[in-house]
């Protein structure tokens, strides 16, 4: 079972939630939003745990119960945020854009390469149950849980 974090829990999250509650080698065990009352509504409809919803994303990172994070915040925070994960070597798959200017990238880019690091920016149907599953198992390896 993949435990999955998700940091942004607006509007195109609610894609990234319906379609992962479909999938039964993964559960969503931690959010997190700045806004309290985006943050209340999801973890209520979602059945999250108050210990498992987050304001601060490095928290929902380093969660121990998280092994992968889905990024679903604005574009400009995409590239902050999905490198911490990398640094705290959680896979990671991102909305897309993956940034506002691709140089913006470079640095993230470099880290997955030195790391071989599980990574995924999300496209069109990335995330429909046919895919999903393939992606989860790229992405984590379930041997070690």
């Amino acid at each position: 079972m993949v435990k999955v974090g998700i940091i942004g829990v607006g509007g195109i999250s609610r894609k990234h939630i319906k379609e992962l509650l479909e999938i039964k080698e993964c559960k969503i065990t931690a959010i997190c939003d700045v806004r309290d009352e985006a943050l209340e509504e999801t973890a209520k409809r979602i059945g999250i745990d108050p210990d498992h919803c987050f304001k601060d994303y490095r928290e929902l990172v380093d969660c121990p119960d998280v092994d992968a994070v889905e990024i679903c915040t604005p574009n400009y925070l995409h590239v902050l945020m999905a490198e911490y994960a990398v640094l705290r070597g959680k896979p990671v798959n991102v909305e897309k854009p993956l940034a506002l200017k691709v140089e913006d990238t470079y640095n993230l880019g470099k880290m997955i390469a030195e790391r071989n690091h599980p990574n995924m920016m999300c496209f069109s149907y990335a995330l429909c149950p046919e895919y999903a599953t393939q992606s989860i198992y790229l992405t984590v390896d379930l041997s070690e849980k």
